[in-house]
């Protein structure tokens, strides 16, 4: 794979990958800000589509670049790094104090559930 502007280019075939070598764990801590409002995770709910919308660019799903596999690799990897954020997000949340019910969890799956699906669709 050949680097080029956050993506990795498969030299054989072309197909486009997302980098993520760049990505630290601190950097995934520093990009995460939860707010203690009177509902909390009601931010995250909100955030979640937005952060997998900023890693799932089109050359990522692109069909007629990349095989079934790689567009399913890139909406697993983007989902999983989703996924980290949230739970940073959550952990960040907890140790502010407030109450991190099953329920925010169970509604957190349901989005990104349906959000998949969408992607899935198109």
């Amino acid at each position: 794979f050949v680097p080029w502007c956050g993506f990795l280019l498969q030299s054989e075939g072309l197909q486009v990958r997302a980098d993520y070598a760049r990505l630290s764990v601190g950097g995934l801590l520093g990009a995460v800000n939860a707010s203690t409002e009177r509902v909390p995770g009601r931010q995250l709910l909100a955030k979640m589509p937005t952060w997998m919308r900023e890693r799932l660019k089109g050359i990522l799903l692109d069909s007629t670049i990349n095989t079934r596999a790689t567009v399913c690799l890139n909406i697993y990897q983007a989902a999983l790094l989703v996924a980290l954020k949230a739970r940073v997000y959550l952990m960040t949340l907890r140790r502010s104090g407030a109450a991190v019910r099953a329920q925010l969890v169970q509604q957190l799956a349901a989005s990104a559930a349906r959000f998949a699906h969408a992607v899935a669709g198109r």
